[in-house]
């Protein structure tokens, strides 16, 4: 968890006005785009903290299996 990372405080529920939509996953949340590109834009993020895609390992790999 990084407190400064946007994505981690809605994915505790911390970030007010922010809606989860349901998800299958418990180790994902889909919430809207608040700069949608669509009318129908969602990001689904992992709850896990993962700074960015140069930090991934192989241990990610099975996040939303």
């Amino acid at each position: 968890y990084d407190g400064r990372c946007v994505f981690c405080r809605i994915a505790r529920r911390e970030e007010p006005g922010t809606a989860l939509l349901p998800c299958e996953h418990e180790d994902l949340v889909c919430f809207r785009d608040i700069r949608p590109g669509a009318p129908h834009h969602y990001l689904v993020v992992p709850v896990e903290h993962m700074g960015n895609c140069k930090t991934l390992k192989t241990e990610h790999i099975p996040i939303g299996k």
